[in-house]
């Protein structure tokens, strides 16, 4: 089950500041139902890797979510899975906990497609169904599919790489990797953004992703009315204000020009670089 990990190259983060454990116990819970009937599935009765059978009920996945506190407490790493099978699972559940400014950031993610990436099984509209539900839910802050690929484009390469640099003794700056983009790219199509730890990824958007959740506090952020004016896919907005928006009308490709077109339209007209910019760290 390790390869999973490795192989999750498309995934659905919803991040959330701390709350208390009971809420977070319930809201594993509530996503992991989600999961189980959007994928036709059996209950997420294994936890861990490699995995181990576990009771399916709130109690028992509180107890596993302590387990794996005073392992990781005491320099054990574990990440915590479930998932509804031990080996070559359809449906996969993952829980990080990481301080992020100073605050507990709680990251409950899962991959968007059949665990062998074949984008096709995925139905855009149910996804953002399930996408909504999990972070009102969850009173997520932000959801976005994080796309390993995609990350390494909007200048982010080459800024860091440049930071590296910036900060390495000379002797030392030929061990610094060289950036690079995505196989058979020879350019980045997307507007410049800053790097994740230039500036505060809890208050402002780290991108422009295929679904992008972003809570009544983060669209007042950037503007209801630039997000209207920019060129999604399909908006929907919630009566507490959040929103949630998709890109393209199928899953982004980097290789797509007409997808990157539109990417790059929507970073430029909500302005998100200097956004970013309003919120360093």
């Amino acid at each position: 089950m390790s390869n999973l990990l490795a192989n999750m190259e498309k995934e659905f983060v919803m991040r959330r500041i701390g709350c208390n454990d009971q809420e977070l116990v319930d809201s594993i819970y509530f996503l992991a139902k989600l999961l189980v009937d959007w994928k036709s599935s059996n209950d997420l009765c294994y936890a861990g890797f490699p995995a181990k059978p576990i009771n399916f009920s709130k109690t028992h996945i509180a107890e596993y979510l302590s387990d794996v506190r005073s392992s990781n407490q005491t320099g054990e790493l574990e990440v915590f899975s479930l998932s509804d099978a031990p080996n070559n699972p359809r449906v996969l559940l993952l829980l990080s906990e990481v301080y992020i400014h100073g605050n507990l950031a709680q990251d409950i993610y899962f991959p968007i497609c059949e665990l062998d990436n074949n984008d096709s099984l995925l139905d855009p509209d149910s996804f953002c169904r399930l996408a909504l539900q999990g972070c009102s839910k969850f009173q997520a802050d932000f959801g976005w599919v994080r796309d390993y690929e995609l990350s390494l484009l909007f200048g982010r390469s080459n800024r860091q790489y440049n930071f590296g640099i910036s900060r390495t003794p000379r002797e030392e700056q030929q061990y610094i990797l060289k950036p690079t983009l995505p196989s058979g790219m020879l350019e980045d199509p997307l507007p410049e953004l800053l790097c994740i730890d230039e500036f505060n990824d809890l208050e402002i958007p780290n991108g422009i992703w295929w679904i992008n959740y972003w809570n009544s506090s983060v669209s007042e952020r950037i503007g209801k009315a630039k997000i209207y004016n920019a060129p999604w896919a399909k908006i929907f907005e919630q009566d507490d204000g959040a929103m949630l928006l998709m890109a393209t009308e199928e899953i982004t490709d980097i290789r797509n020009s007409e997808h990157m077109a539109r990417l790059r339209q929507i970073a430029d007209i909500i302005d998100l670089r200097h956004i970013q910019e309003s919120y360093l760290s």
